[in-house]
């Protein structure tokens, strides 16, 4: 996405190598509010200090509930790259052409380590880690990934940031999420009013190896308004305030997995408004005796789940299923009591469970 930034020039509030806040419009010229910045849309800026001894042309994505444009790629500068401005600097942005975009030419990683990273780094390297995961998704949303895949490799640790992608990525390749996929426990997205990982608007990510829990105010995995996420490798969800799998006119792949439930949630699978989610042929243990305050899966609005073939060890309390509004559920035959919980499910208004 682009978009004109006419009159943009503003005071950043710090110094340093950080991205740019706004702190401030500079006299004679729009703040980018004012301006009509688009959020997630990609800029190009020239930061500068007072004197002009420290210089920077470059672009990145425009934030604006935090006001920030981020310094994803410098095209050149003073030092002939990212400035450590000495003092907070003034920021131009103006349109993005399309061919300022970084497309690939070949397949990239990217790391993050929460104990060793820094934002300020380029991440392509583990000994120049990014400090948080979504300073990674930020990085690949200003891409053009071409045919080609970029995976993200998450260090062990404890991280308090989810990731959140608002709008396709550009290309064909896959982007994905590596945690530790032998114990996901050992990777752990432990969050507060916060999604572990939230794809929106045509996003679709890929994950495996984390352990994710949301103390209040969110869901592990949320997809919406045609996002995608596909979960191939080992993970472990804990306790949810809203749900583990949350599908709104979205799509969640989850087949041939094997993961561990270790807390509850309001539902393990909830969908609504058109969506779907395929877990097919997983293994699954549940821990501890988990409560769905809900129900395991929830299923409303014409949307669906397709869970067959799979293997539950452990139990869990509350209802098993509830669906209704012209939904269904399909376990191919596995009977009323195939899926985890100590009350029975229900399809109160037009709902399918078979």
């Amino acid at each position: 996405m682009t978009a004109l930034a006419l009159g943009v020039k503003f005071n950043a509030t710090s110094s340093g190598a950080g991205d740019f806040v706004y702190a401030s419009a500079v006299t004679g010229n729009q703040s980018p509010s004012s301006a009509g910045m688009v959020d997630g849309a990609f800029y190009r800026y020239r930061a500068e200090t007072a004197d002009l001894t420290q210089w920077e042309f470059g672009s990145g994505v425009w934030t604006a509930s935090t006001s920030t444009l981020a310094r994803t790629t410098v095209a050149f500068s003073s030092t002939g790259s990212k400035v450590a401005f000495s003092a907070a600097p003034q920021v131009g942005a103006t349109i993005f052409p399309a061919d300022v975009r970084d497309k690939l030419t070949a397949a990239r990683s990217y790391f993050v380590n929460g104990g060793t990273g820094s934002d300020s780094n380029s991440g392509l390297a583990s000994g120049a880690a990014f400090a948080t995961l979504q300073k990674a998704a930020d990085t690949i949303a200003a891409l053009d990934i071409a045919t080609f895949n970029v995976t993200v490799n998450v260090a062990d640790g404890t991280y308090t940031g989810g990731v959140v992608f608002n709008g396709p990525i550009l290309g064909t390749g896959t982007v994905s999420f590596v945690g530790n996929t032998t114990t996901p426990a050992n990777c752990f997205l432990n969050l507060t009013n916060a999604y572990g990982f939230q794809v929106n608007n045509g996003a679709a990510v890929t994950l495996s190896g984390f352990k994710i829990a949301c103390a209040s105010n969110g869901s592990a995995l949320r997809a919406t308004a045609g996002g995608r996420i596909t979960v191939n490798g080992k993970m472990e969800f804990g306790a949810c305030a809203y749900n583990h799998f949350d599908v709104n006119n979205a799509v969640i792949g989850c087949s041939g997995v094997t993961y561990t439930i270790s807390g509850g949630a309001g539902a393990h699978w909830a969908i609504s408004q058109s969506g779907a989610i395929l877990a097919q042929s997983n293994t699954v243990t549940l821990s501890g005796t988990p409560a769905f305050t809900a129900a395991f899966a929830t299923v409303d609005a014409t949307s669906s789940l397709v869970c067959n073939a799979s293997t539950f060890t452990g139990s869990a309390t509350g209802s098993r299923y509830t669906v209704s509004g012209c939904s269904y559920i399909q376990t191919f035959g596995s009977g009323a009591s195939y899926l985890p919980g100590n009350a029975a499910g229900t399809n109160p208004t037009g709902g399918q469970y078979s």
